[in-house]
């Protein structure tokens, strides 16, 4: 029910989940043909944020563990003691329904648990990832609401498979989310003030910067980062995903933006970017060019 990845090497990948484990929500009546709880991409932190809150309590039960502060990191994503790790760690990512025809209606009925590591702890990372899938099964996440394990072959899963294919083009399924510093001047270096559509292009700029830099966060090829070409906008690039700003909670400071990315060969996917990732948002999907 949870497995390592194993792709063709024949695309190009960046950092790669160690396990996966997809899940999904269900009302707990008894029924065992009960089908999975749905929700839109916009509203999917109702499930995710239980979901990661238990996930964390199974984390501080440090007898399930043979390195409980290495499990409570990866899981958690921040050391014992509090602070943020400095390493992969776990993603929590809603899967929308998507399809190649743009039939699908683009709503959350699996989430997907993948897990990230160093590599040099793969071992322990994909044990740690491995024992937390299975106190998660059938577990109450919260009153009258279990979480099911897909414990059959993810290829045989209707949506999985569409995020892992090798592409050159990727559009986001959910926006990115852009929290690092960045300046727009007001002024030319003239002294001349900018128009505020000239403030948005210098904007865009520094946006792409940003994400470039993000693509190389997740270890993506050097090559492929300065050459591929970005698009950002608003505005949907896939059927059934919304535009950013409505992703976007009210708490929330960081801008949204979607993107569409053009590398110069194909990369291999599940491929998440942004300041978010680990929270599900900047999410990709292939695309045909």
């Amino acid at each position: 029910f949870l497995r390592a990845q194993s792709y063709a090497r024949e695309a190009a990948e960046g950092l790669q989940p160690v396990h996966v484990a997809l899940f999904q929500i269900l009302h707990d009546n008894g029924n065992p043909d009960e089908l999975p709880v749905v929700c839109d991409a916009i509203n999917a932190h109702r499930w995710r944020s239980p979901l990661r809150a238990l996930a964390c309590r199974i984390a501080r039960e440090s007898s399930r563990w043979d390195q409980p502060d290495l499990a409570e990191e990866l899981i958690a994503g921040h050391v014992p003691g509090g602070g943020p790790t400095q390493q992969p760690h776990l993603a929590f990512v809603p899967l929308p329904s998507l399809s190649f025809s743009g039939k699908a209606d683009g709503r959350v009925r699996r989430f997907a648990l993948l897990g990230y590591a160093e590599p040099g702890q793969t071992k322990e990372a994909a044990s740690i990832y491995r024992t937390l899938a299975a106190a998660l099964a059938e577990e109450e996440m919260e009153p009258r609401y279990r979480l099911r394990l897909l414990a059959s072959s993810f290829s045989h899963d209707k949506v999985w498979p569409l995020y892992i294919r090798p592409s050159r083009c990727w559009a986001s399924v959910t926006p990115l989310a852009i929290d690092r510093g960045f300046k727009v001047p007001t002024r030319a270096p003239n002294g001349t003030p900018l128009s505020s559509n000239q403030r948005q292009l210098r904007r865009l700029a520094e946006w792409t910067r940003l994400v470039r830099a993000s693509l190389r966060h997740i270890r993506l090829p050097s090559d492929l980062v300065e050459s591929c070409q970005i698009l950002l906008t608003p505005s949907p690039l896939l059927p059934a995903t919304e535009r950013a700003e409505r992703y976007r909670p009210q708490t929330e400071r960081a801008p949204f933006i979607h993107a569409r990315i053009e590398f110069s060969r194909p990369v291999r996917g599940p491929m998440l970017v942004g300041d978010r990732r680990y929270l599900g948002l900047g999410l990709f999907a292939p695309v045909d060019g």
